[in-house]
Formats: structure tokens, C-alpha cells, sequence
């Protein structure tokens, strides 16, 4: 994706951040802790953070199913790791005149949901044809998620939690996003959303490349493109059939929750 895709944001380094749940096959646990940043929420303590900051980046994207914001508002990406409940950053936005949302007003993601995404994401691996965008790890903040997204009757908001994962390529981010208003909030130092989408569409034949193992050398980038359509809707159709058949629904697919390659992701 170019430049364009992205925008910027700080995190800081958890102090005492705990593994709950590692893919031994994909990841290190001294590489799942080098990536334990996070944005602070107002509720926790400073002594939950160390001084060490590091910058993260939100990938944009639109499309049906996106809402309102402009693409990963709690997720950033550290190296070649994304994270999930990192915090609310610049992509964050709501409907005009509404309150927010409690799932992803705050950025944070908690132990149920983090659990849910690792577990879906091992099965879909192990039965799909396409499998999913794997978990590579979970790991507990040390705090507890936003108190807005306490269940009725629950005395305390769950624990806080961190999902590591790799990044992927989605349909969504090579779409217009016509809800979301790159000037409000004013820190949102990016371009347009119509500059965002041309940028991104110029890059993708060079993404079906990677993503299918085209030939590039002597084609056209009009016959990349063509081509990696036609893989993209056949993957995409064996994909879902065999989830309806095998009887794995995603229960909120959209062009965001899907990559170009036919993984499924995002569970929660």
C-alpha cells in the first residue's frame, strides 16, 4: 500500500505485559513481547507504562461494513506485526449527532474478544480452503479494558488485551470510505480520501501480484488486474461455500473482514 494508506500515531511500551497465548509455530515469545505497545487510556496508571515510545501505524480502507470510521481505529502496525486494541487513534469516528459505539470507542480490545479471534482463526486455518489471517499472540496489558463496554450486572470491565497478527491486504483497501471525515478530528494529518483510493488502486495490480504469484515481466498491469479479479471472486466463492457447508460462518463478513487471498479475519 503507498504512503497514503497509513497514518501515524505513538504508543508506549507496556511495563509488565503477560503472554496469555502464543502460536509457537509463527512467533517467538521474546518477538511477541518486543511488541507490547500501546496507546494509555485516561483510566489506567502510569506505572502500567514505560517512557519507551514507539510509532504505530492505522492502515485506511472503506467499503460497506465499515461504519464510520476510516479504517483499523484500534489496530497499528509495529514492523511486520499488526496489533489489535492498541487504542482509539486517528481513524476513530462516529455518526453525526449519535454516541459512539461502546465495541470500538475506546480502542480497546479485551480477553473474550482477543480469545475469540486466536480461536476462530486456528479452526478456520484447519478447515477452510483458504484458512484465515492467523493469531499470532495474545498478550494481557496488565489493565482492564474501557468501562463502557461493561456487560449489565458485571461489577468490573474485562481484562485489557493485545492481539498480535499479521497484516493482509483487503478488498476494503482499495475502497472509496464516503463516511468518514478526514478533517474532524483536526490531528488527522493525511489527504483525502479520493487521493487515499487512487493511490491504493495504483498499487493494485502490483498487490495481486504478490498476493496470487503472477507473472508481472510483460504483462500489462490492466491484465494483472483482470486476472487477480478472477482469482479474488474464485477464492472468495470456495471460501464462503465451504464455511456454509462446513458450517463456519463468520457472521460479519464484508469487504473489510476478508483478504484479497480469501483468509478470513476479524472474529469478534
Amino acid at each position: 500500500l503507498p504512503k497514503e494508506s497509513f497514518v501515524a500515531f505513538s504508543t508506549r511500551r507496556l511495563a509488565a505485559p503477560r503472554l496469555a497465548w502464543l502460536n509457537g509455530s509463527k512467533l517467538s515469545a521474546e518477538d511477541a513481547v518486543a511488541h507490547t505497545y500501546c496507546m494509555p487510556l485516561a483510566h489506567e496508571s502510569s506505572e502500567n507504562y514505560l517512557s519507551d515510545n514507539r510509532t504505530q501505524f492505522a492502515d485506511r480502507y472503506g467499503g460497506i461494513g465499515v461504519g464510520y470510521c476510516g479504517g483499523s481505529a484500534r489496530c497499528g502496525i509495529l514492523g511486520e506485526i499488526q496489533i489489535k486494541g492498541v487504542g482509539k487513534n486517528q481513524l476513530h469516528g462516529s455518526k453525526p449527532g449519535t454516541a459512539p459505539e461502546h465495541w470500538h470507542s475506546s480502542g480497546t480490545l479485551n480477553i473474550v474478544e482477543a480469545g475469540r479471534e486466536a480461536i476462530w482463526s486456528t479452526i478456520c486455518n484447519s478447515v477452510l480452503p483458504h484458512g484465515a489471517v492467523p493469531a499470532l499472540a495474545i498478550v494481557l496489558t496488565g489493565t482492564r479494558a474501557s468501562a463502557s463496554c461493561v456487560i449489565a450486572g458485571r461489577e468490573q470491565a474485562p481484562l485489557r488485551a493485545l492481539l498480535l497478527r499479521s497484516p493482509a491486504l483487503r478488498p476494503a483497501h482499495f475502497l472509496r470510505n464516503v463516511h468518514f471525515d478526514t478533517a474532524n478530528p483536526p490531528n488527522v494529518a493525511t489527504c483525502s480520501d479520493t487521493l487515499r483510493t487512487s493511490a491504493a488502486i495504483n498499487q493494485l495490480a502490483m498487490a495481486f501480484t504478490k498476493a496470487f504469484g503472477l507473472k508481472s515481466s510483460g504483462a500489462s498491469s490492466t491484465t494483472t488486474i483482470n486476472e487477480g479479479l478472477i482469482g479474488m471472486a474464485r477464492r472468495f466463492a470456495a471460501q464462503i461455500a465451504a464455511s456454509f457447508a462446513k458450517r463456519t460462518f463468520h457472521g460479519g463478513l464484508c469487504c473489510s473482514n476478508i483478504a484479497l487471498d480469501g483468509r478470513f479475519l476479524d472474529f469478534g
